[in-house]
């Protein structure tokens, strides 16, 4: 039986003072989950297209 994993990572809506949380999607055959990794970015410094932030700070 083959498993198919499918991992993704965006920025949910913005909350308080600029930053906005880190939001996981995984897919594990067919079946896709939303998880919030407990870290926040200010929304500038996310690349959407590569999937991840920019810069060298520390994050969370």
């Amino acid at each position: 039986m083959g498993r198919a994993l499918q991992a993704k990572a965006k920025i949910a809506v913005p909350i308080t003072a600029g930053l906005t949380p880190i939001l996981a999607h995984i897919t594990t055959n067919g079946i896709s989950k939303e998880i919030y990794i407990q870290c926040s970015v200010p929304a500038d410094k996310w690349n959407q297209a590569k999937e991840r932030a920019t810069g060298k700070d520390k994050l969370c």
